[in-house]
């Protein structure tokens, strides 16, 4: 080959990656969506009769909703403090037992909460999940609350929601 054909075609080998890369960069959107999971009903917190749990359902901050039955509290607390202490989010957990956690915590019976549930959540049929609400409050994510790689997936989807929100 001659050194003009060997040279060009180093040349087009180092330099369409480089054009690839600048393209994108300039003209590319890198943008993630989460998917908008189910309208909110916001027609069942009248249930709990507590002023206190509607203002701050209602509030226009990311916030996650914990739904607890189950008997495994040290678990699932050690997983959310640490999302509480790393995204700075709202978390309000409802249960019949009461928890020492450093979040918004409202003790209501099993009934009143599964009723909620039924009302609010017609497609759950978990025994304790977790909600995952943007700013608008829209519901972004259900969640197990005895997995962690559930917790994982929560903390990732609730940095692209800042960053959605940043922009």
């Amino acid at each position: 080959m001659k050194p003009y054909t060997k040279g060009f075609i180093l040349l087009i080998t180092l330099f369409f990656p480089i054009l690839i890369y600048l393209f994108l960069r300039f003209f590319g959107n890198n943008k993630y969506e989460l998917p908008l999971i189910d309208l909110n009903k916001n027609d069942c917190i009248e249930i709990f009769q507590n002023d206190s749990i509607s203002n701050n359902y209602y509030s226009d901050y990311i916030k996650i909703i914990d739904y607890r039955f189950s008997n495994n509290s040290i678990t699932i607390n050690n997983l959310l403090k640490r999302l509480y202490q790393k995204n700075n989010v709202s978390i309000i957990t409802l249960s019949e037992t009461k928890q020492n956690v450093p979040w918004l915590i409202y003790n209501f019976s099993d009934d009143i909460i599964l009723e909620f549930i039924e009302c609010e959540y017609s497609n759950i049929k978990l025994n304790s999940f977790l909600v995952l609400y943007d700013q608008k409050n829209q519901i972004r994510g259900y969640y197990i609350s005895d997995d962690p790689k559930e917790y994982e997936r929560l903390d990732v989807e609730i940095d692209v929601l800042k960053s959605n929100y940043e922009k």
